[in-house]
């Protein structure tokens, strides 16, 4: 994690917002806390006639590939939220059943279908956010999301702040210590709501989530395993003070 504190005069903060990795919840989290200089990016916002006097932006944009990287002699601060791949897959075949004109809701081979019939059309139909979206991400247009070794050397070297999603109110405090303001309260936004799930679906679609999902899993257990390193150096630093 990035220490030292934020620089407005030389540095950028560069959000990429992974689908259903709790992004819009950030987004919220990062315009309060940076006084209303973030442009949350996506169409319709008006984020272009902002975006030259932001502090920071973010949106559905893979590694490098945001408005705000344009910004000329700026170093960017970069930023990710990774979510368990059944997780995410779950949450996003919820959000499709609660917004009908999404462009996969309005498919007759999705409409009304059961989770584990979603998750094998996808697979069938090769729907981009089906597969390893998370490490597609990382890497960028031009890298190999189903390279491990690419995606967690890009994931270790490229970005400064992350955090599996469960831990989103410890990375909370650290934004908070790096921008050198209180931290504002994180309140939940798109949350959809909840569609029930039979139980044995899940399993059934578990399998074919984890093969085709394999590196996402092997990206979110390093960012787990690397964010658990680093609180427990934080720790051990504060009880030798």
């Amino acid at each position: 994690m990035r220490a030292g504190r934020f620089d407005p005069q030389t540095q950028v903060l560069d959000f990429s917002h992974v689908p259903k990795c709790g992004g819009t919840t950030v987004h919220d989290f990062l315009s309060r806390l940076m006084d209303g200089r973030y442009e949350h990016c996506f169409p319709g916002s008006g984020w272009e006639a902002r975006i030259d006097n932001a502090l920071g932006a973010g949106g559905h944009h893979m590694r490098g590939q945001g408005p705000i990287n344009r910004l000329p002699g700026k170093k960017v601060v970069r930023l990710i939220i990774l979510r368990e791949p059944l997780q995410r897959l779950t949450s996003f075949y919820r959000h499709i059943r609660n917004h009908p004109g999404h462009y996969l809701a309005v498919r007759p081979e999705v409409k009304g279908k059961s989770f584990v019939d979603f998750v094998r059309y996808c697979r069938d139909a090769k729907v981009r956010e089906f597969y390893d979206l998370q490490s597609q991400f990382v890497v960028g247009p031009k890298g190999n999301p189903q390279d491990v070794n690419q995606v967690l050397d890009t994931f270790d070297t490229e970005f400064d702040f992350y955090a599996p999603l469960h831990m989103l109110p410890t990375l909370r405090e650290e934004l908070s210590a790096f921008f050198g303001k209180p931290a504002p309260a994180l309140v939940s936004k798109n949350v959809s709501k909840e569609v029930p799930i039979n139980p044995a679906e899940i399993r059934a679609a578990a399998d074919i989530i984890y093969t085709h999902n394999y590196t996402d899993l092997q990206l979110y257990n390093a960012c787990t395993d690397k964010f658990m390193r680093f609180l427990d150096t934080s720790r051990r630093e504060l009880r030798q003070r």
